[in-house]
């Protein structure tokens, strides 16, 4: 029988591994990748209206819009990725940049503030839950997409 500390290890590198390959999917704008992970019964708060999605197919939607919309060379980066996992379920949490490069030099930066829930679902980690989001700005009511972490 394992010790609880090895399983928590084994789930939390699951996880990290899962991310991994988001990111990967992120990078080539692989839809199909990116969602792989996706629960049917997901649901999440994005920054792309709308801003909640019931369902991992209108997920997917916002996956196209994405990709579609990025510069073939922005960039997309995982800071401070933090993992809890248990047996069962997990989450983790990260500060993601991004960042485009504009015409004439120099890149524009965005920062986001991501935490993702996971659960073991006929043994494979499933996402059910995501949320992105940015600071507002409480006078102008605006997001702040380029804070500093």
């Amino acid at each position: 029988m394992r010790s609880p500390l090895a399983m928590t290890t084994t789930s939390e590198q699951e996880i990290r591994d899962l991310v991994a390959d988001w990111l990967k999917a992120v990078h080539t704008r692989d839809v199909d990748a990116a969602m792989a992970h996706y629960a049917p019964d997901f649901v999440g708060y994005d920054i792309f209206p709308p801003t909640k999605v019931v369902g991992s197919d209108g997920y997917r939607e916002n996956y196209k819009m994405w990709f579609s919309s990025c510069s073939p060379d922005q960039g997309y980066e995982i800071h401070e990725l933090s993992v809890t996992a248990g047996d069962d379920v997990a989450f983790c949490r990260s500060i993601n940049k991004i960042t485009t490069p504009l015409t004439g030099g120099g890149e524009e930066v965005s920062w986001l503030r991501v935490t993702v829930c996971f659960k073991k679902i006929d043994g494979a980690w499933k996402v059910i839950h995501e949320h992105v989001s940015v600071p507002v700005d409480m006078q102008t009511r605006k997001g702040v997409f380029d804070f500093q972490p």
